[in-house]
C-alpha cells in the first residue's frame, strides 16, 4: 500500500511519532511518503537534518496548507491512504476524504476539545489511541472511529549501559519545559533536594530551551536541541529517569527511558501510571493535587516532591535494588513496550485489517 503522512518533521514529539509510524510501516513493506509542514515559529537552527533525511519527503515552508497543494500531491503518488498528524484543518482532511481516499488522524487527548467529535466521526476512517486513557475518554465522548493501539519504541534504538559510578545519576529530560511547566522541572529539582541521601547522588537537566532555572549546587543543566544520537547518550549516561509529567500525549521520554533500561519516576496517573508499573519499572508517586488550565481537556497532576523524593532516596541507598530493577525494566519493555510486540498491531490497524478468530482480514 501507499501511504501519505501529513505532520511536523523535525525535533519534536510530533515527528518522532510519525518517524516511528514511518519506521514501522516501511519494515512491511509499505511505500511512505511524508509532507512535512514547517511551524514558523521554530528557528531553522533547531534542525538537524541528518536525522531527517528520508526517501520520498517533500518540504512545505508554511504550516496551513491549502486543499490545491495537497491534492496533487496524493495524486501523483496514488496514495492510499492519508495519516494527518494532529490536523486541525477538518475541511482539508473532509476533502481528501472525499477524493476516496482513506483517511487516520492522531490527536493528543489533552488537547482534543470535546467539539470535533462529529467532526471526527464525519471525516476520519480510523483515530489512532496510543494508550487506554486517552481510548476511553475519546470512546466516552462518542469518537466512533477510536483504535487503542499500544505504542512502543525499537529494542536497538537504545541499548542499555551498565555504568559503574560513586553516584547515582538521576536524568530528567526537560524538552522545552512544556505550557504550565507540564514537564515539573522544579518539582523534580525539589525532589532532589529533599534526598535523604543527598550526597549519593546527583541530577542533570536537559532543556531545549532556557526556562528559567537559577544555577543550582550538585545539578546540571544542559541545553540545546542535539542530535538523536547525542540525546540518547543521556540516557546511557544515567542511573533513574525522572518524568513526573503533569500531563503527556504519548510519552516518548517513557519508552526511551524503558529501552535503556533505566527506572522512572513518575505521577501516579493516567497515562503516566500506564507506562510505569509501581515497583517493577520505576515508581508511581503520589499527586499533590490536580489543576484546571484554559484549552487542556484533562487534569494537571502534580506530584508531591517528597513522596518522589523518598521513591528516588529509596533507589539511590539501595544499589543491589537499582540493578535489579535495571534489568527488569528491560525485560519488562521488552515484553510490553518494544515494537517488535506492538508493531504488528499497528501496522494492521494502518492496513484497516480487523483481528477475527486469531487471524487478520483486510478491511480496505
Amino acid at each position: 500500500m501507499k501511504f501519505g503522512c501529513i505532520t511536523y518533521w523535525y525535533e519534536r514529539g510530533q515527528a518522532f511519532f510519525a518517524r516511528e509510524i514511518r519506521r514501522l510501516l516501511c519494515q512491511a513493506g509499505h511505500d511512505v511518503f511524508i509532507f512535512a509542514r514547517q511551524d514558523e515559529s521554530i528557528p531553522r537552527a533547531v534542525f538537524h537534518e541528518q536525522d531527517w533525511s528520508v526517501p520520498n519527503l517533500t518540504r512545505y515552508p508554511e504550516y496551513k496548507i491549502p486543499f490545491e497543494t495537497l491534492s496533487p500531491w496524493i495524486d501523483k503518488r496514488a496514495l492510499d491512504v492519508v495519516f494527518f498528524n494532529e490536523e486541525y484543518d477538518f475541511d482539508l482532511v473532509r476533502s481528501i476524504k472525499q477524493k476516496g481516499i482513506r483517511t487516520i488522524g492522531v490527536f493528543w487527548w489533552e488537547l482534543f476539545d470535546p467539539q470535533w467529535v462529529d467532526l471526527c466521526n464525519e471525516v476520519y476512517d480510523l483515530i489512532i489511541c496510543p494508550f487506554e486513557a486517552c481510548y476511553d475518554k475519546f470512546k466516552n465522548l462518542g469518537v466512533k472511529g477510536a483504535k487503542h493501539v499500544k505504542w512502543g519504541a525499537f529494542s536497538d534504538e537504545i541499548v542499555p549501559v551498565s555504568r559503574k559510578a560513586e553516584k547515582v545519576k538521576v536524568f530528567h529530560p526537560g524538552g522545552w519545559g512544556g505550557w504550565k511547566e507540564r514537564r515539573a522541572t522544579r518539582s523534580v529539582v525539589d525532589a532532589f533536594y529533599e534526598l535523604k541521601n543527598f550526597d549519593c547522588a546527583e541530577l542533570h537537566i536537559h532543556l531545549q530551551c532556557d526556562i528559567g532555572l537559577p544555577p543550582f549546587p550538585h545539578i546540571e543543566i544542559s541545553y540545546g536541541t542535539l542530535p538523536r544520537g547525542e540525546f540518547i547518550k543521556l540516557f546511557a549516561n544515567a542511573d533513574i529517569v525522572a518524568i513526573p509529567d503533569r500531563w503527556t500525549g504519548l510519552g516518548l521520554n517513557f519508552f526511551e527511558a524503558m529501552s535503556a533500561g533505566l527506572p522512572i519516576l513518575t505521577v501516579d496517573g493516567p497515562p503516566m501510571n500506564e507506562f510505569v508499573r509501581s515497583g517493577v519499572n520505576g515508581f508511581c508517586c503520589k499527586v499533590a493535587r490536580t489543576e484546571e488550565h484554559l484549552n487542556i481537556f484533562v487534569p494537571a497532576l502534580i506530584v508531591d516532591p517528597k513522596d518522589m523524593a523518598e521513591k528516588m532516596s529509596l533507589l539511590v541507598s539501595q544499589r543491589d535494588l537499582l540493578e535489579e530493577m535495571k534489568q527488569v525494566t528491560r525485560a519488562y519493555f521488552e515484553q510490553k513496550w518494544s515494537w517488535e510486540v506492538n508493531g504488528p498491531p499497528l501496522v494492521a490497524a494502518f492496513e484497516f485489517k480487523e483481528e477475527k478468530n486469531g487471524e487478520s482480514q483486510s478491511c480496505v
